[in-house]
């Protein structure tokens, strides 16, 4: 996978410049390694490089959200001008698009999860 696709596309999914998302670099790493491990093969992700950057990007957000990226303010009011940050909406955002970006890829990814055994009377 591309590094800096998965972290430019963080950083825009976030709403932060490369200067700001540096600090959260580590996240792109991380999920970007999650996904390749769970991938069924290196074949297959290089062959499916794009929606694997994007799922990687994705779940780097998410992590952004949950861990309280981008919620610093959660009310401020100036005059007739007010802001209120809900990281909770952001991280709900970013679990939709995960599920989306997760969606195209499962069929890359190895079953893990599947048993099949046999049931004896």
């Amino acid at each position: 996978m591309d590094d800096e696709l998965i972290f430019a596309r963080f950083a825009t999914l976030c709403g932060l410049n490369s200067e700001e998302a540096e600090a959260y670099r580590f996240l792109c790493r991380d999920a970007a390694a999650r996904l390749e491990s769970a991938a069924s093969s290196k074949e297959v992700v290089a062959a499916n490089s794009e929606p694997f950057c994007a799922a990687a990007a994705a779940a780097a957000a998410y992590n952004y959200f949950l861990i309280g990226g981008g919620g610093d303010v959660s009310s401020f009011k100036a005059g007739d001008v007010s802001l209120s940050l809900s990281t909770l909406k952001g991280a709900s955002s970013a679990r939709e698009y995960l599920d989306v970006c997760m969606e195209n890829i499962k069929s890359f990814l190895k079953d893990e999860d599947f048993i099949f055994e046999a049931i004896y009377p």
